[in-house]
């Protein structure tokens, strides 16, 4: 029996005035989580909540589940979604080689037994318009197949590394892809495309809980273990030096992103990590990178993945 399939993680989102994306599993529910991509008919990328504000299907507010950040929120009453899954069939229709690679693509992950595989980005809004290969796959059986998949489709040379510069990317993240690019599967080119794939473990929306922030960090650890592979990607870090977590004096912190560059980091890795820290249960803090922060290596790594470290 299929699991069943609710608005999570880029599932695509129209307003009035906006298209954009359920950002995540865990929302203020009924209302979602949503980031605004396309503004009166502009893409955007910066502050693109600001933005929002004029449009009346869209909440911004200062939110419990955020520390009291004000986020964009939507309302599924008020809005129509589309599940990326359900969004493939507007690529039968666009005769785009663009588009039939996705197709391509997306038929080799169901090939190899991946179910709810779909398509988000720019693909999901505007195919004729798209200029690279968003998929997302939902379930966590579902993504380990998928993600056994895209190993077999690289080591079988159908799939090539990406080395190109992503969008809002900065020297430390340029630095950190060149290292991880040649054993990446998340990232990549598929007929001379660059494709994207998210791999999110949840299927349906799941209440959030209020959490404190806890202020700005910057910290240096050994990456112990975590989810490397999913959105949001999950590392546990053996910090070099403790840090303060409400009453706890923590030597290990997770670390939590949704930034498809910094997913894929190996175990063993050393990194710097810098952004938001927030307890989510007493004692529980995880540093939050996407809000303003960043990743940065700062051991060498070998030139398989998931090997080991440089001398």
């Amino acid at each position: 029996m299929r699991e069943a399939l609710g608005p999570v993680e880029a599932w695509l989102i129209r307003t009035r005035y906006t298209i954009g994306f359920v950002k995540g599993c865990f929302h203020p529910l009924p209302r979602l989580f949503y980031v605004p991509r396309i503004v009166e008919g502009s893409k955007t990328w910066r502050e693109p909540w600001r933005l929002a504000l004029k449009d009346p299907d869209v909440m911004v507010g200062s939110e419990p589940c955020l520390g009291g950040r004000a986020v964009p929120t939507a309302d599924p009453l008020h809005v129509k979604m589309v599940s990326p899954v359900d969004a493939v069939r507007s690529l039968t229709v666009c005769e785009r080689p663009l588009c039939r690679a996705a197709l391509e693509l997306l038929e080799y992950l169901e090939s190899g037994g991946a179910d709810y595989v779909g398509v988000t980005g720019g693909l999901a809004y505007n195919p004729d318009s798209a200029s690279d290969i968003d998929l997302v796959v939902y379930g966590a059986k579902n993504t380990e197949k998928a993600y056994r998949i895209l190993e077999e489709l690289r080591a079988e040379g159908v799939t090539a590394p990406l080395h190109g510069l992503g969008h809002g990317w900065t020297h430390d993240d340029w630095v950190l892809h060149q290292k991880l690019a040649p054993q990446r599967l998340l990232m990549g080119l598929f007929r001379g495309y660059e494709y994207n794939v998210r791999l999110v473990d949840c299927t349906t929306p799941a209440p959030c809980k209020p959490l404190i922030v806890r202020g700005r960090l910057r910290v240096t650890g050994r990456i112990i273990g975590g989810s490397p592979t999913t959105t949001p990607a999950i590392y546990i870090l053996s910090l070099f030096k403790p840090v303060q977590c409400g009453k706890v004096l923590a030597r290990v912190l997770h670390v939590e992103t949704f930034r498809l560059r910094y997913t894929e980091i190996p175990v063993k890795a050393v990194i710097e990590a810098w952004g938001v820290l927030e307890e989510r249960e007493p004692g529980f803090c995880v540093l939050v990178p996407d809000w303003r922060g960043g990743i940065k290596l700062v051991s060498g790594l070998s030139t398989v993945l998931h090997g080991s470290l440089e001398a």
